[in-house]
Formats: structure tokens, sequence, C-alpha cells
């Protein structure tokens, strides 16, 4: 399904299912997803939100800001120099944010995280309580 800005810098809103895998692209523009099955999110420079996906996510903002909230599926993410921060429950992490801060907080013990900020700060964190077996089943 595509679906269409609406006029020059203008946004689009589109409702799915909730076991849907959401794939979006915008020039420059800020996206933002939230309870669905997982997502593919170029931003083009805007900001990125990613909130309640259950499933992977794989987002690339080339200098913009992402901001996760609550997401559990496994995470890939380029911010090309913008920041990342949230909380994500995943198996597996790999973040890369070519100088921008990251500040990631695990709901559990992920079984692999790879964080390269290039130069950037850098916050993680882990909470053992909220391992619910999920990193002990791999």
């Amino acid at each position: 399904m595509a679906v269409p800005s609406e006029g020059p810098g203008g946004g689009a809103t589109a409702t799915v299912p909730t076991d849907v895998i959401v794939t979006a692209e915008s020039d420059n523009g800020g996206i933002s997803v939230s309870g669905v099955a997982g997502v593919n999110l170029d931003s083009g420079g805007g900001p990125i939100t990613a909130a309640q996906i259950t499933g992977p996510l794989t987002l690339t903002s080339e200098d913009g800001s992402v901001t996760l909230n609550s997401v559990t599926g496994d995470l890939e993410a380029d911010t090309g120099g913008g920041s990342i921060a949230g909380d994500v429950t995943a198996a597996r992490a790999t973040v890369l944010t070519g100088d921008g801060s990251a500040a990631l907080s695990f709901g559990g013990a992920p079984g692999y995280v790879f964080l390269d900020t290039g130069g950037g700060p850098a916050q993680l964190s882990f909470d053992p309580a909220a391992d619910h077996g999920a990193a002990h089943d791999r």
C-alpha cells in the first residue's frame, strides 16, 4: 500500500492492522509508527519515532533523531549522525550513530548488542529484572 504525502512538506497517515510490517520512506520528513508487527523506515534525514513495535525494526534516519518507546523486536538502526534514545526489549541490537548520541535502556538481557557512536556519547542500561527468559531461549 502506498500512501502519498499531502502536498509539499506535507504528511501522510495510514491505519493498518497490528500484524502488518510497515515500510515507509520520506525525503527529509519525519516518520512516526506505532502498534505494528515490524518496521522498515528511512526518513531521509527527518526524525523517526517507533512505539509498541512487536517485531523487527530496521531504521535509517540519515542525521535525523530516532526515538524508541516499548519496542520488542530485534533492532537495526543507522542514524547517520542523529541521536537515538528509548527503551528496547530485543534479542539483538545493532546501532550506528555516526557521531550522534545513544541512550538505550534494555528490558532484559539481549543476546547481542553492537553500538558504534563514532565518538558520540553512549549510555546503555540493562534491567535484568525485566528479563522474562527471552535471552535464555536462544
